[in-house]
């Protein structure tokens, strides 16, 4: 779903060779991009735990919210965010987020959508 939104907004994508960090690469203007997708998962009404693969710079994280029966957020994991609320776990860096109506929140700080992000 998140390869075909960057391939829809102009970029040219290509799966990553191995199993590992990166997902795809998602290629526009001459630059590469890194990119990671998870899969949050319900904690309890409203609250997720979005996972993020072992963070590195010049990766994009994103984590897709399952909020309905075929409808989905995705978020933008940023470095600040992920050091600030992240839990080391085994494979993966643990970050639990509230749905409210001003968009999702971990302790008073706000996670940028993707929609909303100057991504695609």
């Amino acid at each position: 779903m998140v390869f075909g939104m960057f391939m829809a907004a102009g970029y040219s994508c290509a799966f990553a060779d191995e199993p590992g960090d990166v997902d795809f690469y998602a290629i526009r203007s001459g630059k590469q991009t890194a990119i990671s997708v998870t899969t949050a998962w319900v904690k309890s009404k409203n609250v997720f735990v979005a996972p993020v693969r072992n963070y590195h710079r010049n990766k994009l994280n994103l984590c897709v919210v399952p909020v309905d029966t075929g409808v989905f957020e995705t978020l933008v994991m940023d470095e600040a965010g992920i050091r600030d609320f992240g839990e080391a776990k085994t494979d993966n860096i643990l970050i639990t987020v509230k749905r409210e109506r001003q968009g999702y929140h971990t302790e008073g700080r706000v996670w940028t959508q993707l929609k909303d992000a100057d991504i695609l």
